[in-house]
């Protein structure tokens, strides 16, 4: 299959197909969205407890600080599951700043060089059906990949209230 513009140029190769929403979506707070982020070509960068609890503690700040509640958060060693509401701001702003701040953590603890995969994935959900079977799926992710026996014995899952 040929891409070619009219003109008979091809297209840079840095313009991809736009896969998000309006952004507007990302600031409605009656909406709920499964959120997967990936680290840099699914690396198991979140191996260590204490750079594991760092991670989820600028998780917390950033959800408070844009007010998001986040219903439920598991982080994998290869990525990060999010059930969540944009706040004050739009998500992509959350998702932005929650990977700028841990990048800079990364690179200054660990020599991490690239944390994340550019952008994200998301799934924006249509009921509480699917919004308790998301919470299911997410909660028992850890168990799935075989970590632990019991979803609550994984350190590294949580949800963030807003008050």
């Amino acid at each position: 299959m040929d891409n070619r513009k009219a003109g008979g140029q091809r297209p840079p190769l840095h313009e991809r197909k736009r896969i998000r929403l309006e952004r507007a979506a990302y600031a409605n707070p009656s909406s709920t969205f499964n959120i997967t982020v990936d680290a840099e070509m699914r690396q198991r960068f979140f191996d260590l407890p204490a750079f594991n609890d760092q991670v989820v503690a600028v998780l917390q700040s950033v959800a408070r600080r844009h007010l998001c509640p986040v219903r439920i958060y598991c982080l994998m060693p290869t990525h990060l599951h999010l059930m969540i509401q944009p706040g004050a701001r739009p998500l992509v702003d959350f998702v932005g700043e929650f990977k700028k701040k841990t990048a800079d953590l990364a690179r200054r603890t660990r020599r991490i060089q690239k944390l994340w995969q550019r952008s994200f994935f998301d799934h924006r959900l249509r009921s509480r059906e699917s919004e308790s079977e998301q919470h299911e799926y997410i909660r028992m992710n850890p168990v799935r990949a075989g970590l632990v026996e019991h979803p609550d014995d994984w350190r590294w899952t949580g949800s963030v209230e807003i008050t």
